[in-house]
């Protein structure tokens, strides 16, 4: 049985954990000296990958 991640600080811990792991593993195959572009291109794709809709670049009103 996979463990519940428990965080009260966070809306989605487990989404959140492997959002970050995402991060992570693009850092990790490109490296570091990269613009900030080419690693969010890179995320784009790991999130394709994983089947995670999302926004580019996307303004919110507060």
């Amino acid at each position: 049985m996979k463990p519940l991640l428990r965080r009260d600080d966070l809306v989605y811990p487990e989404l959140s954990y492997q959002l970050i792991g995402y991060a992570y593993e693009v850092f990790d195959e490109l490296g570091p000296g990269h613009s900030e572009k080419t690693y969010q291109k890179a995320y784009a794709i790991m999130l394709r990958k994983n089947n995670h809709k999302y926004n580019v670049n996307q303004c919110i009103n507060s």
